[in-house]
């Protein structure tokens, strides 16, 4: 299901660092120009609550992470690490 229909009016573009960067903070979104910091304050809580995110406090900042895109980096790093060392990579 396309995260648009999850969320309506998620601003465009905003999957971009949500759902390909592990972790995402309100700072990116509003880097990007993909939204103004309190619409970024609001969204990335939200999909927190939808289970999509998880979100905590480092300091000053929130940092949400994506749980299911850290479990498939896992998954993948030690296949990734050995075709490298093989030269195969």
């Amino acid at each position: 299901m396309p995260h648009e229909t999850v969320l309506p009016g998620l601003f465009p573009g905003t999957g971009e660092p949500i759902f390909t960067q592990p972790c995402c903070k309100i700072q990116f979104l509003v880097d990007a120009g993909i939204a103004p910091r309190q619409t970024a304050s609001e969204y990335l809580p939200e999909l927190a609550k939808l289970g999509i995110l998880k979100g905590e406090r480092r300091g000053r900042e929130g940092i949400h992470q994506h749980p299911a895109l850290l479990k498939l980096l896992a998954a993948w790093l030690p296949i990734l690490l050995f075709r490298h060392a093989c030269g195969t990579g």
